[in-house]
């Protein structure tokens, strides 16, 4: 896989099986296994398994997306009220979601509760998607 400003594609075994162009979206990242490839898709976060073809939205809003080894638990940073109803406005969070179809939970959690509104920079999860780190 190579990151590259335009088209972006995915190759497997030398085959390109996905799209190119903007519709890929950016800053891919991988499962341990390859399958799975979550991106940032304009304002959204997707996933797709470049294996079975199926894709799926992460999130509607969301950036900066880092996917578990084992390609089940997909973090990602995005302003605390669009999860949270009645959340604080303005506060970024880091999120964790299970995927397929899991609600979204955050992981920036202040001592006491609370969203910690600390995440600015990417994301990463480790490899069973137990520990996020928020830069």
């Amino acid at each position: 896989l190579r990151h590259v400003a335009q088209p972006h594609r995915i190759v497997r075994l030398g085959a390109p099986v996905l799209p190119t162009g903007p519709a890929m979206g950016t800053l891919p990242d991988l499962s341990g296994s390859g399958r799975i490839v979550t991106y940032q898709a304009g304002t959204g976060v997707g996933a797709v398994d470049v294996v079975g073809g199926g894709a799926e939205t992460v999130a509607t809003t969301g950036t900066r997306p880092s996917i578990s080894a084992d390609g089940r638990r997909v973090a990602f940073t995005t302003p605390t009220a669009l999860n949270e109803p009645g959340g604080p406005a303005g506060q970024v969070d880091a999120y964790v979601r299970d995927r397929p179809g899991g609600t979204p939970l955050r992981a920036s959690e202040r001592v006491g509760g609370g969203g910690a509104g600390v995440a600015s920079g990417p994301t990463v999860i480790s490899a069973n998607g137990g520990t996020v780190g928020i830069d």
